[in-house]
């Protein structure tokens, strides 16, 4: 059955004299919660078995709830209220120290022997580096070279270099030829250029055909780059210290041939502008690593941990496994035309300046960028937790928590926003987000503005608002009214509870929501509380409602403002009002919907109220 309005006959639209919705709920004889199961869960609109709403399928066939599953939680992370908490030390860790996920204690980056060369693989064709020795060198253990320089040309290819305790006041750089440059600890050898040149680099592994070349257990600073890495394959840096550096601590670049490099069980920390860069034809492979107090120079591209960059026409790329990203000025991990695949890892503590994003993935010149995030944490953070500008992004068993306003203009502090580019409008965001856990966020938990989502078996939770007197929403789906381009959302087997204002609102667009619970609308000084809105703003809106629960509404269950909504096998429970239809509206009831309140099944009705929707995000 199916009813339009006119903006000019505000009216009682379903009632206890017309069959469709009044006589689809419970009988009766029914006790109370069954149609719960049988009509909002158990069977959908096309006939077949699906799962309660706010749970899903799972590969096994088993319903489970929405959030993240505590299987999901891999090595170093425990399941914690519907999502995942990473074992790291409940104190800071200090300067040199560092923990991955799974460890309690602060350690420091590797351990220093007794000996001189303790730790170190030395065979026959070893050259051995001792700053402190003074006499005449031929790179053998009793006469070592004084400079890391020097045992770099005097090394066979693939030689180890041994290098002893000291400061080395020198720029090393490796060309053309690989070694395997091993010092006795991180903490006791220190490579450090002179000069105050913001492109100094303290090493240097460079040249096509270079491949395989090792860096390990050495401490590296510099007034400039750290370590620079460019046109060279199969670089290792392992156990290394970067730290204080005046520019960035370790940039890889690929512009005249593709670079590839590993950083393993490291930790870089006090860079100026950027912990890491990977630009061009470049991949960087981070591994039980720690980037952390990345400073800015002022603005929101300074302070970094990582950079992931389109450049000279070349996407680069990273891979991320059970590292650590904190305490960034501006945030931590930024793909900007790049893509990037992040596993395991914890991305908490960053943004000290205004607009801070902790991940954001962006398109670059039209180059989309794209980021897969799995099985990781992003808490405590400032602004934003993920953001998606025009670009590709996956977030699965992913639990984004704890974001707190931006500091300069507090508007933000979304859990996770995707939006089509700001340059070409046309070019949408693409998302897919499954078994995730989004709570304790800012005014917005997920917005999806002008783009494509498909969001599945996720947690919306405890979203507040800014400031007093503002409202806060669960999800946000718009489109921008000045593209011509149209994103769609799919919202299935998810949970939305315990926010102000608006569950789910879906404004100048079209949305499909299946199998998804909305409970506790709180509403704020008195004001909204609605499960779902549907507005037809600059845009027509539309929405398919299957399957569903929505409970608890302090103001309406669904409202249509002057946007289409259609519905079938849900359940609405103890909404203030169940149903509200303002302006030119058109309620469909496609069968097997449910009214009730503490047990008792009533007429599904659909109210002209005057209500208003609530204003945008801004």
């Amino acid at each position: 059955m199916s009813y339009a309005s006119s903006v000019t006959a505000p009216r009682w639209i379903w009632g206890a004299s017309l069959t469709g919705w009044a006589l689809a709920g419970c009988s009766p004889a029914e006790p109370p919660g069954t149609a719960a199961t049988t009509t909002g869960g158990a069977t959908g609109a096309g006939g077949g078995a699906v799962c309660a709403p706010g749970t899903g399928r799972a590969d096994d066939g088993s319903c489970v709830p929405a959030g993240v599953p505590a299987s999901a939680c891999g090595a170093g992370f425990t399941p914690e209220r519907d999502g995942c908490t990473p074992i790291l030390p409940a104190t800071a860790c200090g300067k040199g120290q560092m923990a991955v996920p799974g460890e309690t204690t602060c350690r420091p980056v590797a351990p220093c022997g007794a000996g001189k060369y303790d730790g170190i693989p030395i065979d026959a064709t070893t050259q051995f580096v001792d700053a402190s020795f003074t006499g005449a060198s031929d790179g053998s253990e009793a006469a070592p070279w004084p400079t890391i320089s020097q045992a770099v040309s005097a090394a066979a290819p693939g030689g180890i270099i041994a290098v002893a305790a000291g400061q080395y006041d020198e720029a090393v750089d490796i060309a053309y030829d690989r070694v395997q440059l091993w010092g006795v600890c991180p903490a006791e050898v220190t490579i450090a250029p002179p000069g105050t040149d913001a492109m100094t680099r303290a090493l240097t592994v460079r040249g096509a055909g270079t491949t395989g070349t090792e860096v390990r257990r050495v401490g590296i600073t510099s007034h400039g780059i750290g370590v620079g890495i460019f046109a060279a394959t199969d670089v290792v840096l392992d156990e290394v210290w970067i730290h204080d550096t005046g520019y960035v601590a370790l940039a890889v670049q690929g512009t005249t041939a593709r670079t590839e490099a590993t950083l393993s069980a490291s930790l870089i920390e006090d860079a100026m502008t950027l912990g890491a860069l990977s630009a061009a034809d470049a991949e960087l492979t981070i591994t039980d690593s720690v980037i952390r107090g990345a400073r800015s120079e002022g603005g929101i591209d300074t302070g970094l941990a990582l950079q992931v960059e389109y450049l000279e026409g070349s996407a680069a790329s990273a891979v991320i496994r059970g590292s650590v990203f904190e305490k960034n000025d501006s945030g931590a991990l930024y793909f900007l035309g790049g893509a990037g695949t992040i596993d395991a890892s914890v991305v908490r503590d960053n943004g000290t300046i205004p607009h801070a994003v902790a991940i954001e993935v962006d398109q670059d010149k039209g180059s989309r960028a794209s980021a897969t995030i799995r099985g990781s944490v992003v808490e405590r953070n400032h602004s934003v937790g993920i953001i998606v500008g025009g670009s590709d992004a996956v977030i699965e068993s992913t639990t984004v928590r704890d974001m707190s306003e931006d500091l300069e203009k507090p508007k933000e502090g979304y859990g996770v926003a995707i939006k089509n580019a700001l340059a070409d409008p046309t070019m949408l965001g693409n998302l897919t987000m499954s078994a995730c856990l989004v709570e304790k966020v800012k005014q917005v938990g997920i917005a999806v503005i002008g783009s494509d989502a498909a969001i599945d078996r996720t947690l919306v939770r405890d979203v507040t608002p800014i400031a007093l007197g503002q409202i806060a929403w669960g999800i946000d789906f718009y489109n921008d009214p000045g593209s011509t381009a149209v994103g769609t959302l799919s919202l299935t087997a998810s949970v939305v509870e315990d926010v102000p204002a608006v569950g789910v609102i879906v404004q100048s667009s079209p949305a499909t929501i299946d199998g998804v619970r909305i409970s506790n609308l709180l509403g704020i000084e008195g004001t909204f509380g609605d499960g779902i809105d549907v507005w037809s703003e600059a845009a027509p809106a539309s929405l398919t409602l299957t399957s569903s629960l929505i409970e608890g509404a302090t103001r309406a269950g669904v409202a249509s403002f002057g946007s289409t909504v259609s519905i079938a096998d849900t359940v609405l429970e103890c909404d203030q009002i169940v149903l509200d239809g303002e302006g030119d509206y058109d309620f469909d009831d496609r069968g097997g919907n449910t009214c009730r309140c503490d047990g008792t099944t009533e007429a599904c009705k659909v109210l002209s109220s005057m209500l208003v929707p609530p204003p945008p995000p801004e």
